[in-house]
């Protein structure tokens, strides 16, 4: 099994960020990988400042949240291509 990096975890970030017409840059709509406590967040920043957690599942290992970004993405490309729109 291939070990998970920070920068494993950003590229897929900056994917979602593709995906959806967000900025790549730290502003409002834009993805990005938090780290604390010993684990990493996936949070989305919000239009009045600020940041949610987007997957709800808090400060997870590497491994844990790079599955949980690769099902979400796989959701969203699943809901353009139901839509008729480019990935």
């Amino acid at each position: 099994m291939q070990r998970i990096t920070r920068k494993d975890l950003d590229y897929k970030a900056q994917y979602l960020n593709r995906l959806t017409g967000s900025p790549q840059e730290h502003e409002a709509g834009s993805f990005y990988i938090y780290g604390a406590y010993g684990g990493y967040c996936l949070r989305r920043v919000a239009a009045g400042g600020g940041s949610n957690d987007v997957l709800g599942v808090g400060f997870v290992t590497p491994r844990y949240l790079h599955d949980c970004m690769n099902s979400y993405a796989k959701g969203l490309e699943l809901g353009l291509e139901m839509n008729g729109e480019e990935k």
